[in-house]
């Protein structure tokens, strides 16, 4: 298959992890697959070191300025005409409509005209709402061939604001299983992280943003530490602006000055992992696809999570996890000491990884999304 992947994100987010991770492995199965992202896009950088051929929109801005996105157009219309892809593979909605406009699929033209245009799929990972306008309707009822989405919720959501659903489909996501293999700690990263070496850490991987609960996470360890006092929390992410010092202050307030460690974000995160007990979700919305919750489980580490997004869907009835209500600390907490006082907590673990190998493998992923673009391909 020939397929062009468009992104409009300049930062990398976990839909373009994912987009990008399925281009790269789509071509290694030998389809002619090429990226298209803004200039200055991270993705970029990543596509081509894998070997894709990569293209630039001409701007970084993809909203409702009429000329800006004529000359988005204009500039998609070209790259489509010079590779003729089979799938317009696409990761956001301002690329999903330019998309549309690009094949053709929303200027009502007969269909012994449409034939030979390419299907249009999305990768939806968004919570947005779906807007409940004849535009939106006809673009996703009509123009879209295939909606690519990691949860049921997703899926419902849609029905319930009336858009049809028979060409949704809930694709899991994958981990590499290679760089979160379980192993040892590394005893610099106990030193760099200055804990005794076994202590008890429980790890919680996320961005320093509201939306990921990090105050819950905080309250919750502080109820932990009054039952298990040598615990410690490893906190992985980038900081929000004015984050961090909010953050500091409600460690003081809680009274976890030297139980708390903030490592930023890390380029080596499977290194840390291997120090955690349990890892941790303590998000309060978001989390439609969960990406520290599968590196955890890859990782071999029970997992203790709000129920918020993919997280019930992944998570609900498995012996190695607990769920509580997003901003529900105490429920946290309890989740939290339950694992950590498991004596079974290593076969918990070694459970989890035995689920990441068996749903979430990349190959299982791949040959699950490939054979629906042959579908989507064959059907446009």
């Amino acid at each position: 298959m020939n397929l062009l992947f468009l992104s409009a994100a300049r930062p990398f987010n976990a839909e373009t992890d994912q987009a990008a991770f399925l281009a790269g492995a789509l071509a290694a199965r030998g389809h002619a697959c090429r990226w298209m992202a803004p200039p200055g896009a991270e993705s970029l950088a990543r596509v081509r070191a894998a070997g894709l051929a990569a293209a630039e929109f001409p701007d970084t801005h993809f909203g409702n300025n009429p000329v800006r996105i004529a000359a988005q157009l204009r500039a998609l219309r070209r790259e489509v005409r010079a590779c003729a892809p089979r799938v317009l593979f696409t990761v956001e909605s301002p690329t999903h409509l330019l998309a549309a406009l690009a094949a053709g699929w929303l200027s009502g033209a007969p269909a012994t005209r449409r034939a030979a245009r390419p299907a249009v799929v999305r990768w939806r990972g968004s919570n947005t709402p779906l807007r409940r306008r004849p535009l939106s309707r006809r673009l996703y009822d009509r123009a879209t061939r295939l909606v690519l989405v990691p949860c049921r919720a997703l899926v419902e959501a849609a029905r319930a604001a009336g858009f049809a659903t028979a060409h949704w489909t809930v694709v899991d996501g994958c981990v590499d299983l290679e760089r979160f293999a379980p192993g040892p700690a590394d005893p610099a990263a106990w030193a760099e992280a200055e804990l005794d070496p076994g202590r008890e850490v429980v790890v919680l991987v996320a961005r320093l943003a509201p939306v990921k609960g990090i105050p819950v996470f905080l309250e919750a360890l502080a109820r932990v530490r009054r039952e298990r006092p040598g615990v410690a929390g490893l906190i992985l992410g980038e900081a929000w602006e004015g984050q961090a010092e909010r953050l500091e202050a409600d460690v003081e307030r809680l009274g976890l000055g030297g139980a708390v460690r903030w490592l930023g974000r890390r380029a080596d995160v499977e290194r840390w992992l291997r120090l955690g007990a349990v890892g941790a979700v303590s998000s309060v919305g978001s989390e439609l696809f969960s990406r520290s919750a599968l590196e955890y489980m890859a990782a071999a580490l029970p997992v203790a999570a709000t129920r918020v997004g993919v997280l019930p869907e992944w998570l609900e009835g498995r012996p190695w996890a607990r769920l509580a209500a997003p901003r529900d600390a105490a429920g946290l907490a309890a989740g939290l000491l339950e694992l950590l006082g498991a004596p079974e907590r290593a076969a918990l673990g070694a459970a989890a990884r035995r689920e990441a190998e068996s749903r979430f493998a990349p190959g299982r992923m791949v040959d699950r999304v490939e054979a629906l673009l042959r579908q989507a391909a064959e059907a446009a």
